[in-house]
């Protein structure tokens, strides 16, 4: 792995940590009906696509990783 690979996924691990955190406190601490809850909805719903898209580049970072070393070994 590349030291920016290395970066990526330990910034990755942390953003995903803290998110997951801030959803289980919301989950948990919020007391709010009606529009206010939809609101909220939708901006743990943001914060968990944003979890996957953090994910989704880390493996196509790996992905392209593999291939560049294919390359070299072929």
């Amino acid at each position: 792995m590349t030291r920016q690979q290395i970066e990526r996924l330990g910034t990755t691990i942390v953003f995903t940590v803290l998110q997951v955190g801030a959803v289980v406190v919301l989950l948990l601490q919020l007391d709010v009906s009606g529009f206010v809850a939809g609101a909220a909805a939708l901006v743990m719903a943001g914060g968990l696509v944003a979890v996957h898209d953090a994910w989704r580049e880390v493996r196509d970072t790996s992905k392209d990783l593999a291939e560049e070393r294919e390359l070299v070994n072929s």
